[in-house]
């Protein structure tokens, strides 16, 4: 049955381990452009590339510049954009898109706020802080576990 295609009333067939074949490539190749995680403390880990390393202040930080850079750029950019059209609406009487730039405004102005609200404290910058409570929690537990296990065992105790 291996490696037969038949055609039969204008479409093809593909036999059951011919399909099987072309699945198991195609995860493959996939899998490839995944995260790695079985090679980790591998000595040759070349094909990895630079490593990721993610703490509490790199979230916080992270989470610092969206609220102290990046919203009031994007405010700074919407008042100089309301600056730029604000005569518009009003000014174009007689013409139909007068009511389209009065939309366009109050839309735009609808979507920075949206934009804000996802990159602020209850959104992207909120969630960066929040993973790094979460990791000095853990990294809290973990190091608890390891101090208690050093008491418990000393060097050469079969465990």
């Amino acid at each position: 049955m291996s490696g037969r295609i038949s055609e039969g009333r204008g479409r093809k067939t593909i036999s059951f381990d011919d399909e099987w074949a072309q699945l198991v490539s195609a995860s493959k190749e996939k899998q490839a452009a995944r995260m790695r995680l079985n090679r980790a403390g591998e000595e040759n880990q070349s094909s990895q590339g630079p490593g990721l390393n993610v703490t509490p202040s790199v979230l916080r930080s992270r989470a610092g510049k969206l609220e102290s850079g990046v919203i009031p750029d994007l405010k700074e950019a919407q008042r100089k954009a309301r600056e730029r059209v604000a005569d518009v609406p009003g000014s174009m009487a007689g013409f139909s898109c007068d009511e389209a730039v009065s939309k366009f405004i109050e839309r735009w102005d609808d979507q920075v706020k949206h934009l804000e609200g996802m990159l602020g404290s209850k959104g992207i910058a909120g969630a960066l802080r929040a993973a790094a409570d979460d990791f000095e929690t853990e990294d809290n537990s973990r190091r608890g576990e390891f101090e208690r296990m050093k008491r418990e065992y000393r060097e050469g105790d079969i465990i």
